[in-house]
């Protein structure tokens, strides 16, 4: 089994608290692992007022190797430089237990670019998607994307954002310095994802995905094995948060006053009151940004 985590802040935020969770547990998903991050670009990288300016680059910094987490050399001579410097509205990660071949081919993240932006998914599934992708997309001329690797994790992106260049017309406009400025609706895009996911489900394909564009994130759970989430508020005292490996249950976790987060993964990492997607009867996509769920499907 994958796991998948994913975190939307409103804030430049890192990821150490909640990757050493994923370390701990690479033991049982030994096949490869991966990071991806949407840095924010600022003269000399001055960190004092990087919250106050506008991210104007969705170019994902993405790390990955196909082999054990824990085991990285990679990870363990760059802990310092990552506690530093990773920091980011968007961060995804995931672990892999391969169901295939183990190549760095198929080791997520995968990343395509649409519309200005670096489209990353992370995808925790065993079964259906390559028959999904030979029956509807094999021979059809508008798929714009190809999957580089075997496994299905990429397929799905490759459906999805070729749906999105089928169904979305985006404003496009060219601002200062010859920028592209391609404008779309990410809750229109999410309403063609929620289509194409639940189709995916119903065929008997195992999607538990979380996507993201550099600004929002997605999360969709199809049934199989479990996906979580949970929302943390401005103003809340993270102090008490503990990892559930005890191993660091002594470790704290600090925030500004004003940061607020949401966090969706597959196992549930710390002792906070998480919430389950649910297919049958709850919940199975959220939409979030800037550390706000933005809309939950189904949706009325």
């Amino acid at each position: 089994m994958c796991e998948l985590l994913g975190v939307n802040s409103n804030k430049y935020t890192n990821v150490t608290f909640s990757f050493q969770q994923l370390i701990r547990n690479s033991e049982d998903n030994p096949h490869g692992w991966g990071l991806a991050f949407y840095p924010y670009h600022l003269p000399k990288r001055n960190k004092s007022n990087s919250n106050n300016v506008e991210q104007n680059d969705f170019r994902a910094a993405i790390f990955r190797e196909d082999h054990r987490l824990k085991d990285s050399i990679f990870i363990h001579n760059l802990k310092e430089y990552f506690h530093e410097n990773l920091r980011s509205k968007n961060i995804l990660a995931h672990i892999r237990k391969s169901t295939t071949t183990q190549t760095y081919a198929n080791t997520h993240p995968f990343s395509r670019e649409l519309w200005g932006h670096d489209w990353t998914l992370i995808h925790n599934g065993a079964h259906g998607v390559d028959h999904y992708f030979k029956t509807n997309y094999y021979s059809k001329k508008d798929l714009h994307y190809c999957p580089i690797g075997l496994t299905g994790s990429d397929k799905i992106l490759c459906i999805l954002l070729s749906e999105l260049k089928n169904q979305i017309q985006p404003e496009v406009n060219v601002g200062e310095n010859s920028r592209m400025q391609i404008d779309y609706d990410f809750l229109d895009c999410a309403v063609v994802f929620y289509k194409i996911l639940c189709d995916m489900k119903e065929n008997n394909a195992d999607v538990n995905i979380i996507l993201s564009d550099g600004i929002y994130m997605l999360g969709f759970f199809s049934g199989h094995n479990k996906l979580h989430y949970i929302v943390r508020n401005k103003g809340e005292d993270f102090t008490n948060i503990r990892l559930q490996d005890p191993d660091y249950e002594n470790i704290g976790l600090i925030k500004a006053y004003d940061e607020q987060a949401v966090i969706i993964a597959t196992e549930k990492i710390t002792n906070e009151d998480w919430k389950e997607f649910d297919y049958n009867h709850g919940v199975r996509m959220i939409v979030c940004q800037d550390g706000k769920v933005l809309r939950k499907y189904p949706y009325p």
